[in-house]
Formats: C-alpha cells, sequence, structure tokens
C-alpha cells in the first residue's frame, strides 16, 4: 500500500511538472526560447504549484486522524512540518538566486558571446541582486533587534509594535526584505501599467503608424530574421 502510495505520488509530481513545460513552451517565443530559462521557469512554476497542493494535504492529514496512533499522527504532522520548509526554502532559493539568473542570462545575448560568458554574466549580475538582498535582511535584522523606546498611545499600533518585537531576528529580517522587494515590485507595477493605461488612449487616437514605419519596422524584422539564419547555417 506504501509503494502504491509513493507511485501515485511520482506520477502526480511528474504530471505537474509536464504541465508546467506544456505552458512555459506554449507562451514562450519560439525562434528566441533558451533552454537553461525555460528548465528554471519549469521547475519554478512547478515548486508554486506543490506549495499550493501541500495545503490541501495538510488539511486532509490534520482532519484524518482516526484510526490511527498518537504516534503515526506525529510522524505525519513532522513530515508535512519538513516539506513545508523544504518547499518554502526552494522558493526563497527561486526567488532570489535561481529565477533572476535566468533573466540575466537570458538578457546576455550577443551573437559573440559564448555560453561561459553568458552563465558569468547572469551570474555577475544574480550575485549583485542577492547582496541586495542580504542587505535587506541585515537591515530587517536591525530593525528586529533595536525594540522602540516608547511606547505607542494608539492600542492598534501598540498591538501591532509588540508582535513585531516578539520575531525572532530571523524573522524579522525575511519580512523586511520580502517586504521591501514587494515594494519595489508593487511601485513598478504601477508606474508601468500607468504608462500603459495612458499610452492605450493615445494610440487609439493617433491611430495606426505611417507607411514609412511600417517600412522600416518590416526592414528591422527581416534583417533580424537574416541574422539568425546566418547564425544558424554557422552554428550547424
Amino acid at each position: 500500500m506504501i509503494a502504491v502510495a509513493w507511485i501515485i505520488f511520482a506520477a502526480v509530481v511528474l504530471a505537474v511538472i509536464a504541465f508546467c513545460y506544456v505552458i512555459v513552451k506554449y507562451y514562450q517565443d519560439r525562434s528566441e526560447s533558451e533552454k537553461i530559462p525555460t528548465i528554471i521557469t519549469t521547475f519554478a512554476l512547478s515548486l508554486v504549484l506543490f506549495c499550493v497542493f501541500l495545503i490541501p494535504v495538510d488539511i486532509y492529514s490534520v482532519s484524518s486522524t482516526e484510526g490511527f496512533s498518537q504516534e503515526d499522527i506525529q510522524t505525519r504532522v513532522k513530515f508535512i512540518r519538513y516539506a513545508y520548509y523544504v518547499l518554502y526554502s526552494l522558493v526563497l532559493f527561486f526567488s532570489f538566486a535561481l529565477v533572476p539568473f535566468a533573466y540575466f542570462y537570458y538578457e546576455e545575448d550577443d551573437e559573440d558571446i559564448t555560453l561561459g560568458q553568458k552563465i558569468w554574466g547572469g551570474l555577475k549580475y544574480t550575485i549583485f541582486t542577492l547582496i541586495i538582498v542580504i542587505i535587506l535582511m541585515v537591515v530587517g535584522i536591525v530593525l528586529a533587534v533595536v525594540k522602540p523606546a516608547e511606547k505607542p498611545t494608539v492600542a492598534n499600533a501598540k498591538n501591532w509594535i509588540a508582535n513585531l518585537v516578539k520575531t525572532t531576528p530571523a524573522d524579522g529580517a525575511l519580512y523586511f526584505a520580502i517586504a521591501a522587494l514587494t515594494t519595489i515590485g508593487f511601485v513598478s507595477w504601477i508606474s508601468y501599467t500607468a504608462y500603459g493605461l495612458t499610452a492605450f488612449p493615445i494610440g487609439i487616437i493617433r491611430g495606426r503608424n505611417s507607411v514609412s514605419e511600417d517600412r522600416n519596422d518590416l526592414s528591422s524584422d527581416l534583417e533580424t530574421t537574416r541574422e539568425k539564419k546566418r547564425r544558424l547555417r554557422v552554428n550547424i
């Protein structure tokens, strides 16, 4: 029975990874796809789905305790806890290391650049990203350790500060780093969507491009296609 359960578990894992791979391949540009970013994106998306699927497993494990001994229940709870630790640790690793590396690796695209240079370029900017995250976590540790000198007068603020002080330095550092990065991403998202909401009606009012602009765009696309064809012939 245990072997059958593990076989079903392995089948579900493979099915999720295959599903994520199909989704990534469907939405990416086939003419500009890269193997390493595709693999990293597939596993990152699969990891997120695993974290989502673990929640109903946790609920089922806690609710279905009838017929099991206390030792078996503790073993199941411990297994779920370790699964949470592993999955969310991998989420942090992918978020702060592998996903930035995949992005910077893909951006290092030049006809004269080698694979080793692309990997080094991706690692270089990824290390810079990790340094920023480490700085934010150090600031978070300082904020978590240092207690406020005066107690707030508002009850809600007092409770919030009390809960913040009770957190460990590691929790405070992690919360602050994630909050800072989320704030940066939220500001970027607001700026990007604000520009899009402004440019969309203006683009509708202006209408389509002129004939000369269309001709220049087609010439640029044709030159890019010819360059890719030449590179493929050289590699063959």
